[in-house]
């Protein structure tokens, strides 16, 4: 099986960033106010902005 992308859900936009970007040093793929992405090995790994932190939401 590949897998080519993972979404997740994050209240933390800025500390993804920081985490899988700085300190992982993960190549960044797509940022901006609502999402962040980076290149891990042949996947992504994509972290989206959660509206609301009560409901639980799928991508």
């Amino acid at each position: 099986m590949i897998i080519r992308e993972v979404g997740l859900l994050t209240h933390q936009v800025e500390a993804i960033k920081e985490f899988y970007g700085t300190l992982l040093e993960l190549d960044l793929v797509e940022d901006n106010a609502t999402r962040v992405s980076f290149r891990a090995g042949n996947s992504v790994l994509s972290f989206k902005k959660r509206r609301n932190k009560r409901s639980p939401t799928i991508m």
